[in-house]
């Protein structure tokens, strides 16, 4: 059952909203999207905003988990 874990439950990761430590979120933002700064800064900048769309459950809860630690509001949103 393990392939339909997989295929199952995709969910997008939605910023609601960066928080205090915003400049821990940029950082993370960029570096679990590998993106530039200034990209990560705007996209941050501009919560609520959707950060990754079609991510496995397991991959969103972790990212969920580790915005929630730096103080950040995120929502998962399942894929219909």
């Amino acid at each position: 059952s393990v392939a339909v874990a997989q295929s199952g439950n995709t969910y997008s990761i939605i910023l609601k909203d960066f928080g205090p430590n915003k400049v821990k979120v940029i950082k993370y933002v960029k570096e679990y999207l590998q993106i530039g700064l200034k990209e990560a800064h705007d996209m941050v900048q501009s919560a609520p905003v959707t950060i990754k769309e079609n991510v496995p459950e397991k991959e969103a809860k972790e990212v969920a988990a580790a915005l929630e630690e730096i103080e950040a509001k995120v929502e998962l949103k399942k894929a219909k």
